[in-house]
This record gives C-alpha cells, structure tokens and sequence, in this order.
C-alpha cells in the first residue's frame, strides 16, 4: 500500500513540475567515425506540448537538418545523435573532450561535426533553427570534405 501510495505521489510530483527532457548528468557520445549530434537545450514535456513556446517546432527544425545532412554525407555513413543538453561530452578512444552549448538563445541549438582525430565544429545560426537546413549541410561539407552536401543559394 505504502508502495503504491509512493508511486502515485512521484507520478503526480511528476507531472506537476513537468517532465525535463535533459540527463541529470552532461550526454556522453562515443566517436568512432564521422558524427553528427544535433543539440536543444532541455525542455519540459509542458513546453514541447504548448505550441506557443515553439519548442517544438525548434525541435523539428533540429531533427530535420540532422535527417538531411545525414543523407547528403550517406557516402561516409555518418552516425547521428539528437540530444537534449547543455553540454555534450566527446568521448574519443577513452580521450574525453566537452563541448559547452552556450545559454543565449540563438546559440543553444545547433550541432556538432565530429570525427576521430579531428577537432569537433560546433554550427549555430542566428536567425532560428530553421536556418540549420542550409547552415548545417554547408558546414558538414567544408567539414567533412563531402561535396553532395554543397547548398547553392
């Protein structure tokens, strides 16, 4: 009975504060070859489901510059990650490097470009995660040297 009384109150403490969609602890993302890891800052499941935050329209920005640049780098079979965070952690051959997302705005989402042996490439844009569908591509191809994601303005 105590049990279960227990597991009501954490569900409702739950949903009263709103769920944050974040690890307590900072995300951790082994890199073995090219990687790409798309980032939000985190927010609650209040916020995702309220349309007038625009969380998660943010969110969906995010995740499709992540679909499409993973398609244009298909040739090097990129590994993708989405994470809700603010810091992300690279963990390199046991060589582990953090990469702090900045708190302003603008620069809370974004990505990060990524591989072995190479230093990681954090792309922000300035005028909303919308703009990650061209930025984001642009910046995989400079990076990663993969032509088929050129974006011609």
């Amino acid at each position: 009975m105590r049990t279960r009384l227990a597991l009501r109150l954490m569900a409702f403490f739950l949903v009263a504060c709103g769920e944050v969609f974040a690890d307590p602890k900072p995300s951790v993302v082994r890199i073995t070859g090219p990687t790409v890891i798309g980032f939000f800052p985190p927010v609650s499941q209040a916020d995702l489901d309220d349309y007038a935050t625009g969380a998660s329209s943010g969110v969906s920005h995010v995740r499709f510059a992540l679909s499409d640049t993973a398609k244009c780098l298909r040739e090097i079979k990129p590994v993708v990650h989405f994470v809700f965070a603010r810091s992300v952690t690279l963990d390199v051959r046991g060589k582990r490097t953090t990469v702090e997302i900045p708190p302003a705005p603008q620069r809370s989402y974004g990505a990060i470009l990524v591989a072995p042996d190479r230093k990681p490439r954090v792309v922000h844009t300035e005028l909303g995660p919308s703009a990650l569908a061209i930025a984001l591509p642009q910046a995989a191809e400079e990076y990663f040297g993969v032509k088929a994601c050129h974006v011609s303005l």
